[in-house]
């Protein structure tokens, strides 16, 4: 009897804490949340593949020879103050082609239609760009210099970064 006592106390215990409701209380909060959107300036390019000069001959006296090429920037987007700036690099920081063993070499120089009276020296600013726009430019030989009937070959580099506009 002492057993059925204490089985049906505890039964008796086990059944009013099964039909106890239990409320929880959760407390509201605010989350504040920080977005920081940032849009890198982006822009497409256009650089020639190739500038050819093709049957020069020499002459006695200076006479300069121009071969033109165009850069464009199109589809600008997020430049906000600042502008793409384009230098001009030189292989070996100087203006020339060689012929294929280098023994020969042809001097040129480099312009800008932006500024046609100072030739520019490897690492000058080409052009700068805030929009969709073109510059063009020209290389020009003085076939005075070409001293063997050869092919002449260089490179021409160009590099392109942001800075803030002037």
């Amino acid at each position: 009897m002492k057993h059925l006592r204490k089985l049906f106390a505890c039964m008796l215990v086990l059944a009013m804490v099964s039909s106890m409701t239990l409320t929880l209380h959760a407390q509201e909060s605010n989350v504040t949340a920080t977005v920081i959107a940032t849009n890198e300036p982006s822009y497409q390019i256009t650089i020639p593949t190739t500038i050819s000069a093709e049957n020069l001959n020499r002459t006695a006296e200076s006479s300069y020879h121009k071969e033109e090429f165009t850069i464009s920037v199109s589809e600008i987007d997020f430049l906000n103050g600042k502008q793409i700036c384009v230098r001009v690099y030189a292989e070996n920081g100087v203006f020339e082609l060689c012929n294929a063993d280098r023994s020969g070499k042809l001097a040129f120089e480099v312009y800008s239609t932006a500024n046609t009276e100072n030739a520019l020296q490897s690492g000058d600013i080409f052009a700068t760009f805030t929009e969709p726009a073109s510059q063009d430019g020209y290389i020009q030989i003085d076939t005075k210099n070409i001293v063997a009937e050869d092919t002449y070959s260089g490179n021409l580099s160009f590099a392109f970064f942001i800075t803030d506009a002037e």
